[in-house]
């Protein structure tokens, strides 16, 4: 992976990774009234959002052929958020983000992308 800079995988990869898993430590499935859903609803936008950001900041020959389908499977999934009418399928919807999410952090990973010690902050080791 040669041709990223380490001050483009700092400042932006990294930094993108970093803000997806913010959000999705942001998310909670205590969800007691249709304030609560919304709110859910509207954080796991952001949260798909960012992982669609993070994915296309990645160059496309990191991902390979899995490029095209991550990216269809996390642009699916705003709709039907949006769609969405019960706190099971927000769930479900954000499993597959974080599937999504950990697809992405692998490949990463396999690229050299991102190293362990940059991998523990995420999970806050």
């Amino acid at each position: 992976m040669g041709n990223l800079s380490s001050a483009y995988v700092q400042s932006v990869v990294e930094e993108r990774l970093l803000a997806a898993a913010k959000l999705r430590s942001g998310l909670s499935a205590n969800v007691f009234s249709a304030y609560d859903f919304r709110q859910l609803q509207t954080n796991l936008l952001s949260y798909v959002g960012a992982v669609k950001a993070l994915l296309i900041t990645i160059p496309r020959d990191v991902l390979g052929d899995s490029f095209n389908l991550l990216y269809r499977r996390v642009s699916g999934l705003e709709p039907l958020i949006l769609r969405a009418t019960d706190t099971t399928q927000l769930l479900k919807y954000s499993d597959t983000a974080d599937e999504v999410l950990v697809d992405i952090i692998n490949a990463l990973f396999k690229a050299g992308i991102i190293t362990e010690p940059s991998a523990s902050s995420l999970v806050g080791r």
